[in-house]
């Protein structure tokens, strides 16, 4: 059996101050050791344009990506978890949904079928 996909995303409206560059380092890092994996590039973070201002923070990690993408006009975030190794879902859900006090989120849960 190969690697399996293992994907969470969590999009919703965040009650806290989302261009901050040090939440979404702190958030990416956090996520990491949630996740039990380690950090093989990163978190790179960088600001958006004036057109669509916001901050964007990603890492690699040893099984695949975690990104952060923040929207200042909407005050909305997009949190995406997705590796080829099992993670704590219900874990890395939780911590996304206090750190960024988010009331009503999309949530998307992925993993591997049976016959994968």
């Amino acid at each position: 059996m190969g690697p399996g996909r293992y994907h969470l995303t969590i999009d919703g409206r965040s009650e806290v101050n989302i261009n901050d560059k040090a939440l979404v380092r702190m958030s990416l890092i956090r996520l990491v050791q949630i996740c039990k994996m380690k950090i093989l590039r990163g978190p790179i973070i960088v600001k958006g344009v004036p057109a669509n201002p916001g901050v964007t923070g990603l890492v690699i990690i040893d099984f695949s990506t975690i990104s952060i993408h923040t929207f200042s006009k909407s005050n909305k975030v997009m949190i995406d978890v997705f590796s080829c190794k099992p993670y704590n879902y219900a874990k890395a859900k939780k911590f996304v949904i206090d750190t960024f006090k988010i009331k009503v989120a999309e949530v998307v849960l992925r993993t591997p079928k049976v016959n994968e």
